[in-house]
């Protein structure tokens, strides 16, 4: 009965099940990252535990660089810009990753894929909470939390064959791109709240002059 009920709620709020698509790809790209740096480490660049455990340290320090830049850079590019471009970001990061074998380039990729993810995952949590009623919270985290490890088991494991077909390079870039094109939602994200503030705006100067 809850989950019809929060089904019902969020078919009538598309702007936060987009936004929760979002952090659902925003969680895959960080565990992707994770998965493909083990065999691109030791096959691409045969490098050791060594080289692995430096990059995954360096993305872990942008992780934390990200955060506490969050707000500064949200209010010099503006929170609309900020959600489509954070989006395209991680996806041209992912990108260059197979572009070089230098170890400084890849480090430098993997800081900015930390600090860029981070920040992203915590402006889109952020304004699912803002966006969805106190009694939803908790079903609506659970659904995102449910769609993204049904999802998150399925697309590893499609991973796990294109990598037994195809070389860990074009499988990088392939998700890559994907993640560029779902920018678009952010994009979506951006006219549907235009709409909604024009119906606001209308609904009030309309009580205004009656």
């Amino acid at each position: 009965m809850q989950l019809k009920s929060t089904a019902k709620y969020l078919s009538a709020r598309k702007i936060i099940v987009l936004f929760g698509c979002l952090v659902a790809l925003n969680e895959f790209v960080i565990q992707i990252v994770n998965i493909i740096m083990v065999p691109y480490v030791t096959k691409i660049l045969a490098e050791g535990p060594a080289t692995l455990s430096l990059l995954e340290g360096i993305f872990a320090v942008g992780s934390i660089v990200g955060g506490l830049c969050l707000i500064r850079i949200i209010k010099l590019m503006g929170r609309r810009n900020f959600i489509w471009m954070s989006i395209a970001a991680l996806g041209g990061l992912l990108c260059l990753i197979p572009v070089t074998k230098s170890i400084l380039i890849i480090g430098t990729v993997m800081f900015f894929l930390g600090a860029v993810a981070l920040q992203s995952r915590t402006l889109f949590s952020t304004i699912i909470l803002e966006k969805v009623d106190n009694n939803f919270q908790g079903r609506v985290n659970s659904i995102i939390n449910m769609f993204i490890s049904l999802l998150g088991a399925f697309i590893y494991s499609i991973i796990g064959k294109l990598g037994e077909v195809i070389s860990i390079q074009i499988i990088i870039y392939l998700i890559g791109m994907f993640v560029i094109l779902c920018s678009t939602i952010g994009i979506l994200i951006n006219k549907l709240e235009l709409m909604e503030e024009k119906e606001i705006g209308s609904i009030d100067t309309k009580q205004i002059s009656d």
